[in-house]
């Protein structure tokens, strides 16, 4: 077995996306996905640090944890877990982020890179949040941390 190590030889083994396919990446959240995202109960994070480590934290909770503002901005609640927050500095320091979220048992997901502003909001500076879903996020109680990572799509 030989090693792929160029794009033109990826492409020998595995075809060009169909048009249809391609049609489907967005630069922002269609009806689709929003439905999606808003009845969906578990996803992944993945980050990239500024010296290389990538990052994979577990997103989850009933349907309905994932606040969509509107189609340009995702809301994800940070819960409690071991504080060592890589992901969370990996945002600040780079960044860079995708997700991807899944609907057990039924194969569906939803993959997500998003691009331009990507901040943290914490509990100090909850009394000037301007968006309502991240103060309903932040009052829910399922935040035990308190910080939401908000991520606007392309």
């Amino acid at each position: 077995m030989s090693q792929v190590k160029t794009v033109e030889q990826l492409r020998t083994v595995l075809p060009e996306p169909r048009e249809t396919t391609k049609a489907k990446i967005l630069p922002f959240l269609d009806e689709q996905a929003i439905d999606f995202l808003q009845t969906c109960p578990f996803g992944l994070m993945a980050t990239a640090g500024r010296d290389g480590p990538i990052e994979v934290s577990p997103k989850g909770d009933e349907p309905g944890f994932v606040h969509v503002e509107n189609e340009r901005t995702v809301l994800l609640p940070e819960r409690a877990g071991n504080h060592l927050a890589f992901g969370l500095q990996n945002i600040i320091e780079t960044g860079r982020i995708g997700m991807i979220f899944l609907r057990p048992r039924t194969g569906e997901t939803y993959c997500g890179s998003p691009a331009g502003q990507r901040s943290l909001t914490m509990p100090t500076c909850w009394p000037h949040l301007r968006s309502q879903a991240a103060r309903r996020c932040l009052r829910s109680g399922s935040t035990s941390n308190g910080a939401i990572s908000i991520a606007r799509v392309r």
